[in-house]
């Protein structure tokens, strides 16, 4: 059974699904993105030479737009308030989906 052959699995959970491993993923690439700026700029994957590269000036200072985006990037990797759009889609759809069902079963209750 392969992921787009699917039968027994709502398709919409399936979708969700692959967006929020989309989702992470791309997290992860900014994370990763930032730490090879870091590695770069040193030359080295060393922790000692990362650190005695900062004698002079901290990274933080020269590479501050990064560490930004490696901030942000760490937030949301977290599925905090701004960014836990991957779980509220979910809730939304099932709240949906079982207030039709309420109401399917209200109106053939009534008749």
């Amino acid at each position: 059974m392969s992921i787009f052959d699917i039968k027994s699995v709502d398709k919409d959970m399936v979708q969700i699904a692959l967006r929020s491993t989309a989702q992470l993923i791309s997290y992860e690439l900014i994370l990763s993105s930032a730490i090879l700026l870091i590695i770069l700029f040193t030359g080295s994957l060393n922790l000692t030479v990362l650190i005695e590269a900062q004698k002079v000036i901290w990274f933080i200072i020269p590479l501050f737009p990064i560490f930004i985006i490696f901030f942000i990037g760490a937030l949301a990797e977290t599925n905090r308030a701004p960014m836990d759009l991957a779980e509220a889609k979910p809730l939304t759809l099932v709240s949906f989906k079982l207030i039709l069902v309420n109401l399917q079963n209200f109106f053939f209750n009534v008749h």
